[in-house]
């Protein structure tokens, strides 16, 4: 499944991690002559930093989404495998990798450097860095990663409706169809995307825990997620209801264990 980082392997995974460190160099770059140079008059008091950092979040989600979007749509078989990588998958979670280093050090900068302000996006944050990092060095997971990377379309209009708030644009039609469609993609983008992994890894689990079974399935739907369902319908229900079945016949033939 990969080998474990050593020193040896740092000649390796060192050039992923100096772009990585360029990538975030370049994020904050932009957060301070770009966007906080041009921020709109109509933004509330004391909501600077707030604004920064959620605009330069809104431009990871547009630009992870459209990557995970259109690899997913050009390759809709990769779904068949989430445990498979490649070179694409592995720049697209770079690029989310460098913005979650540049955003954890942005929230401890507006935090006054002290952790214990923000101790749950240290570990949210710490858990997404061990993550990826696993995809770059051990090339595996990468479908995974952008599978996941989906939710970020949900992020785009949960990012967009916050600025709009912040901008003391509430009564306009503008935030009242971005609520609409935060909602809307919060369910087809977020609930079924996390609905689709847990599902993918609880056959994975009871595969381990029975070896007799076959090989579980490997393929979870993408259809409201992506949008490509007209092209390519996967049908893991029948898939799972087969493959409990069969979980269940064996522990008729081997006691299981009590839990």
């Amino acid at each position: 499944m990969g080998a474990r980082f050593s020193i040896e392997r740092l000649p390796e995974i060192g050039p992923k991690l100096a772009a990585g460190a360029g990538i975030s160099i370049v994020f904050e770059i932009f957060r301070r002559f770009v966007i906080a140079k041009n921020r709109p008059a109509s933004l509330k008091d004391g909501k600077n930093d707030q604004y920064d950092n959620i605009t330069v979040s809104l431009l990871h989600s547009l630009v992870s989404s459209l990557l995970s979007f259109y690899f997913f749509w050009n390759n809709p078989n990769q779904l068949n495998d989430l445990s498979a990588s490649g070179n694409f998958q592995e720049l697209a979670t770079l690029f989310t990798y460098s913005y979650v280093w540049y955003d954890l050090f942005d929230m401890l900068r507006t935090n006054g450097f002290n952790p214990l302000k923000m101790k749950e996006m240290i570990v949210h944050h710490s858990i997404m860095i061990g993550g990826m990092f696993t995809v770059m060095q051990d090339k595996i997971y990468g479908n995974f990663m952008l599978y996941a990377l989906n939710m970020e379309i949900n992020s785009i209009f949960l990012h967009g409706r916050a600025l709009l708030q912040m901008c003391k644009q509430r009564d306009t039609t503008a935030f009242r169809v971005v609520s609409i469609i935060n909602i809307l993609t919060n369910i087809t983008h977020r609930l079924l995307i996390n609905y689709g992994i847990q599902r993918w890894a609880l056959v994975l689990c009871l595969k381990k825990s029975n070896p007799q079974l076959s090989r579980p399935p490997r393929r979870i739907s993408c259809a409201t997620s992506l949008g490509i369902g007209q092209r390519r319908r996967v049908r893991l229900h029948n898939e799972l209801d087969h493959h409990f079945s069969q979980y269940k016949t064996a522990g008729k033939l081997h006691s299981p264990r009590p839990y």
